[in-house]
């Protein structure tokens, strides 16, 4: 079983990012979940649009629903992809949609994974949205 992976991975008692994000509560390759394994009284929290598997003694990695900002582990299992969805946060006027910005931001999270993982075999790339645009700006809540 999956959870039986992750939990291998993932220290006893932690919370790890499952890849579950809600718009209707997706995987971040756009599938909808075919099974419900939510912690007791999961999702809770209007504002809170990240799934995490809480791996502590009896939970076996059941789901509850986290602010996307909680810096956690993250754990993704495809046969031939993982797809990660990155948020990050701007402190400069730097335009994250050039590509010579994209390429230095993979050449680092490239060379993070290697430092890692000790291995070269990854192909890193980013994902165009419909308007050609790899990030975007998250609207405030008074925004919307």
């Amino acid at each position: 079983m999956e959870n039986d992976r992750i939990s291998k991975l993932i220290p006893v008692g932690q919370f790890a990012w499952i890849g579950l994000s809600r718009s209707t509560w997706k995987w971040v390759d756009g599938r909808k979940p075919s099974l419900n394994y939510w912690s007791k009284n999961e999702p809770n929290g209007a504002a809170e649009n990240c799934g995490a598997g809480y791996f502590g003694s009896g939970y076996s990695g059941r789901w509850e629903d986290w602010s996307c900002d909680n810096k956690i582990a993250f754990v993704c299992f495809s046969d031939s992809m993982h797809v990660v969805k990155l948020k990050l946060v701007r402190s400069s006027a730097l335009n994250l949609n050039d590509t010579t910005v994209q390429e230095d931001i993979l050449k680092q999270l490239m060379q993070k994974l290697v430092d890692q993982e000790g291995k070269e075999n990854f192909k890193v790339s980013w994902k165009k949205q419909s308007d050609g645009n790899v990030f975007y700006t998250e609207k405030k809540k008074d925004e919307i």
